[in-house]
């Protein structure tokens, strides 16, 4: 019986190591995907920027002459990618805090409810040029989009607000 017991032990310590490590494992992964997918964030908003100036230098070309319709939906189909995963960035970097904050044992309803908050945006899609002012799309309150809400405090510049970042 005495035999039985400290193996019994033995089998229950190397049981907790096991998940100390995988524990351990699973908050640096965690940890170092938060940071990888805020610089990625970071590189798809200004992707998708870049994608914005390019699609109106490309449509100022075809209103004088110089691009065709081709080259304007090339441009047009470029942004609406680098805004698809532009989107997809933002929405790994908040799955990898919520295991993060698992990982650490820190998750809460609150955070839950935060993260709510931040998938749904109330958003305006803009007009397409040479269709008049309205916009081809009206989004109904509620509605989960590629915009704004996310608010990533990590990813401000240094020297600027909150407000003048957005």
């Amino acid at each position: 019986r005495v035999q039985e017991q400290v193996y019994l032990h033995r089998a229950a310590k190397e049981n907790f190591e096991k998940v100390a490590r995988n524990t351990e494992r699973q908050t640096r992964d965690a940890y170092l995907g938060v940071i990888a997918e805020i610089a990625r964030v970071q590189a798809l908003a200004r992707s998708e920027e870049s994608n914005i100036t390019a699609l109106e230098a490309t449509e100022a070309g075809y209103d004088v002459g110089t691009r065709t319709t081709v080259d304007v939906l090339n441009a047009r189909q470029s942004l609406f990618l680098a805004q698809t995963q532009y989107a997809r960035s933002k929405y790994d970097y908040l799955i990898n805090v919520i295991k993060l904050k698992q990982a650490a044992g820190t998750l809460s309803p609150d955070d839950v409810k935060e993260l709510d908050s931040w998938l749904v945006v109330e958003e305006t899609l803009p007009t397409t040029p040479g269709r008049g002012a309205t916009p081809d799309v009206q989004l109904k309150p509620g509605t989960p989009t590629t915009g704004g809400a996310l608010d990533l405090p990590q990813m401000a510049e240094p020297g600027t607000d909150k407000e003048s970042a957005e």
